[in-house]
């Protein structure tokens, strides 16, 4: 491991990638802290429910025990063992993606700083052991059984899911789109050699 540590060069665009997205996760967290704390503040005044869009959105308040739609309540060592995993591997996916592409390297940022912005509320706001609840305020009421309750944590990791997957897809050096490009150009160098000597075997019947 050593050797293959000193073998590793990281560039000066490197470091500032790791920098900013460093800042990225840090801005999400402090984010998503404040405005749980708003949250809070407002639910203790009574302020809260309000309506944002009728029928469709709204700011509300909950604290949930669980993961998403409230599954697995009570499951605090499961948490604590997925986030303990999770950060760590995160971290890695960044290291050896600097190179790929910066949507993914952001994506990954996104799903680091979700993670420890929902742990920060498991961590500090129980009576035990990764058991405090995960404050939720913003309510969706359009799709049905579908609806939930979520925060600035979660809309960090849905997204960081969703753009980590179309890096991998379109975005990153080595996407499959890239991959497919590279493949076509490819080929139709290839194919150029052909036509350049069919086009001379045919000059050459003519003379």
């Amino acid at each position: 491991v050593l050797r293959y540590m000193k073998k590793i060069k990281l560039t000066k665009k490197n470091l500032i990638l790791f920098a900013v997205l460093a800042a990225t996760a840090i801005a999400i967290v402090v984010l998503d802290q404040i405005t749980k704390m708003m949250a809070v503040r407002a639910y203790e005044d009574g302020k809260l429910p309000v309506t944002v869009i009728k029928g469709v959105l709204s700011i509300s308040y909950l604290e949930n025990l669980g993961g998403a739609f409230g599954g697995m309540a009570g499951r605090h060592v499961l948490f604590f063992v997925l986030t303990v995993l999770a950060l760590p591997a995160f971290c890695v996916l960044i290291f050896f993606r600097r190179n790929s592409g910066n949507a993914g390297c952001f994506a990954v940022a996104m799903m680091f700083a979700g993670t420890v912005g929902n742990a920060i509320d498991r961590a500090f706001r129980g009576n035990g052991f990764f058991n405090g609840g995960v404050r939720d305020f913003i309510a969706t009421e359009c799709f049905g059984i579908l609806d939930s309750v979520f925060n600035v944590a979660d809309i960090s990791l849905v997204a960081g899911v969703a753009l980590f997957a179309a890096s991998l897809l379109f975005f990153d050096k080595d996407s499959l789109l890239a991959d497919a490009k590279r493949k076509k150009s490819a080929a139709e160098k290839e194919e150029q050699p052909h036509t350049e000597r069919e086009d001379d075997g045919g000059e050459s019947g003519q003379n």
